[in-house]
């Protein structure tokens, strides 16, 4: 009974109260539940931008087995100043645009989508079309080396370029959220880019041709460039033509 009615005045003593409401609000703002409603829905945004940095600064630090220091740093810095510009743009949105975006950076926006896809492209395109190059001045010119930074020289400042450009596109053009048309409607020539650039990057480095077996390799370029282009078509085609339940 002494037991009892001590825990009963435990439980009603104000100090002891006051105390359990401290604990349970000081727990609250541990977990962010008492943060503003602005704040909580732009926490998960900025959860993801830490990621992304860390990435593209790991991505950075690996780049430099592929190019100099110096071009790895831009093409980081690069990338760097697009996700945080992105995430500013993210602040600047009304209240209801910010209710869609509690899970931070969804997988469907489209342009995160372009900036992924089209970065890939410009980094892959440019590395392939200077090793190629270099490929071809080892085989005809020698003194690779020296031809390298030649080729650097050129083509490392217009990926730069293309890039500075692509992140300006991106935020003061961006696609609308919730936008529903073909994220990317000139996928169709840009693989006629690539496919075109890497057989010209092929025939480049296949050589001297008064080699049988350099002559046969280029054959085997020209023949996988045909193949190539009749399924490129082919899909096409299918996209544009056929309805979905047709191309099924």
């Amino acid at each position: 009974m002494c037991v009892s009615s001590a825990g009963a005045q435990l439980r009603t003593w104000p100090g002891h109260s006051r105390s359990l409401s401290s604990t349970k609000r000081s727990a609250e703002v541990r977990r962010g539940s008492l943060a503003p409603a602005g704040l909580r829905a732009l926490l998960p945004s900025l959860y993801w931008l830490g990621a992304y940095l860390v990435l593209v600064v790991l991505l950075g630090w690996l780049a430099t087995e592929i190019m100099t220091a110096w071009y790895a740093c831009c093409f980081a810095l690069v990338g760097a100043a697009f996700g945080i510009s992105y995430y500013v743009t993210i602040r600047r949105t009304s209240q209801e645009e910010r209710a869609h975006l509690e899970t931070g950076w969804p997988a469907g926006n489209p342009n995160l989508e372009r900036w992924g896809a089209y970065t890939g492209l410009v980094l892959g395109l440019g590395l392939s079309v200077k090793n190629g190059l270099k490929g071809w001045a080892n085989i005809y010119l020698g003194n690779e080396a020296y031809w390298e930074r030649i080729f650097w020289n050129v083509i490392g400042p217009l990926m730069l370029v293309c890039l500075v450009a692509l992140v300006a596109r991106l935020l003061f053009r961006p696609a609308p959220r919730g936008f529903q048309g073909d994220v990317f409607p000139r996928a169709y020539r840009l693989i006629w880019l690539v496919l075109i650039t890497q057989n010209l990057i092929a025939q480049l480095i296949t050589g001297p041709h008064t080699s049988w077996s350099e002559v046969a390799f280029s054959i085997y370029y020209v023949l996988l460039f045909f193949v190539s282009a009749v399924i490129i078509y082919h899909y096409q085609f299918v996209k544009v033509h056929c309805s979905p339940q047709e191309s099924v």
